[in-house]
This record gives C-alpha cells, sequence and structure tokens, in this order.
C-alpha cells in the first residue's frame, strides 16, 4: 500500500510540476492612466477597479505581477507582440478575438465621456454633428458611437490621438 502511495504522490508531482513553475512566474500587465479603471497613485503604484480584481485573481492563483506601464496603443502593440502577457481594460471585438484570448465575465460595459469646453453649446451626443471629436488611436469605441451617431443621422469629422492626454 505505501508502494501505491509514493508511487501516486511521484506521478502527481511530475504531472503538476509545470503548473508549478507557472505559479512563480510574473505576469507582465499593461497599465495606463485610465481613471477609475486603472491609474497610477500617488506613491507610484497601480490602482483602480481592474487592478484591485487582478490583484485578487492573483493571489488566489499565485501570480506575482509585475506591472508595465505604456500608453494605451503602445499596451496594445505590446499585447500583439508578447512583450506583456496581460492587458487590463481591453473592449471585446471580433477582430480582437482572434488575436487575443479574452476572460468569460465582463468587468465594466464599454464607455466613454465628451469633454467640451467651458460655456460650450454642445448638451447632448446629436450636438456633435459638424464637430471634431477626438479618440485614442486603436480604441473601439469609435466604432460604436459611429453606429450610434449613424442612427441618430449625425456627421462628425473624426480624429485619432495616441493619448487620453492629447491636446486639442
Amino acid at each position: 500500500m505505501r508502494r501505491v502511495l509514493l508511487a501516486a504522490s511521484i506521478c502527481l508531482l511530475a504531472l503538476l510540476s509545470p503548473y508549478a513553475s507557472a505559479l512563480d512566474e510574473q505576469i507582465r500587465v499593461g497599465v495606463y492612466e485610465n481613471a477609475p479603471i486603472v491609474y497610477s497613485g500617488e506613491k507610484g503604484d497601480w490602482q483602480g477597479m481592474s487592478i484591485e480584481v487582478l490583484k485578487a485573481i492573483a493571489e488566489k492563483e499565485g501570480w506575482s505581477l509585475h506591472f508595465v506601464p505604456c500608453e494605451w496603443h503602445g499596451c496594445v502593440s505590446m499585447l500583439e507582440k508578447g512583450q506583456i502577457d496581460l492587458q487590463v481594460y481591453i473592449a471585446y471585438s471580433k477582430e480582437r478575438d482572434l488575436i487575443f484570448d479574452y476572460n468569460q465575465e465582463n468587468l465594466l460595459i464599454n464607455w466613454g465621456a465628451v469633454f467640451v469646453k467651458p460655456n460650450s453649446e454642445i448638451i447632448n451626443i446629436t450636438h456633435l454633428k459638424g464637430k471634431k471629436v477626438v479618440m485614442m488611436k486603436k480604441s473601439i469605441l469609435p466604432a460604436a458611437l459611429k453606429k450610434l451617431l449613424k442612427v441618430l443621422a449625425s456627421r462628425i469629422m473624426w480624429e485619432r490621438v495616441l493619448t487620453a492626454s492629447h491636446p486639442i
């Protein structure tokens, strides 16, 4: 009986050894400024809704997280090239699904914000007709917004920028 238990234990260890090394592996996580989802704190530590969820998963799975700051478009490129292992908060699309593995649970539904100058006459989305709208490169939001605006019969001039903090 002892020999059977010893043999079973050795087989189990042999089967689990590839997974044990993965538990000690450092996971490179692409992060960018997008509060309240992900942002750098006062002490330079990364915070936000997606970070808190990721930290809880990492603790449960025994992962060590290494945060890699990058601009949004840079994060996506790094993920495509395998320079990071994981990207926080990347919206789903059929095209991206061909390249990336997505988790099965949504943390958030895609959202956006429109920022206007003080005393602007833009009060709602229909007031964007004929205006220039600036979006981050590689963002999926323009496609969703264009679809919505097509329904609303608005015409907008589109411009892509590298970051959300890009001056207009």
